[in-house]
């Protein structure tokens, strides 16, 4: 699993070819390539989003869309493509960990970590489910 964070630093990432390289190949390598907010441009750089629907902050959507305009952009929380997932903001990162370790482990164990963290969640399904009525 390899999680590519955002922030204002990924603007000079994409500039950067090594570090786009290194993504590309990390994402032939890993079971789950994970996008928090603005990581989802350098995904876009290395091509990864081809066709496949994805979101990033919303002041970054048209980025995002002039990096590959192939894309399927959505602003959703969160997205899940399989093997790469990819959520909108920070906070929507919440979401995706808890929807990540609900893949991996189950729902319960999930549940069980956000009411660790005393976090309101409302479960995978919902998570992806809300997000896709707030699109429409």
């Amino acid at each position: 699993m390899v999680l590519i964070p955002g922030g204002y630093g990924t603007r000079r990432a994409i500039q950067d070819l090594e570090t786009v390289a290194w993504v590309a190949q990390q994402a032939g390598t890993c079971e789950l390539l994970l996008s928090v907010c603005t990581g989802a441009l350098l995904l876009a750089k290395a091509g990864l989003l081809d066709g496949k629907p994805a979101t990033t902050h919303h002041g970054a959507l048209d980025m995002l869309g002039r990096l590959d305009p192939t894309a399927n952009l959505r602003d959703r929380r969160v997205i899940d493509n399989g093997d790469i997932v990819l959520t909108a903001s920070i906070s929507a990162g919440i979401d995706m960990s808890l929807h990540v370790v609900a893949r991996l482990l189950g729902e319960a164990a999930a549940r069980d970590t956000a009411t660790y963290m005393e976090y309101d969640w409302y479960g995978s399904d919902v998570a992806l489910a809300r997000s896709a009525l707030q699109a429409t």
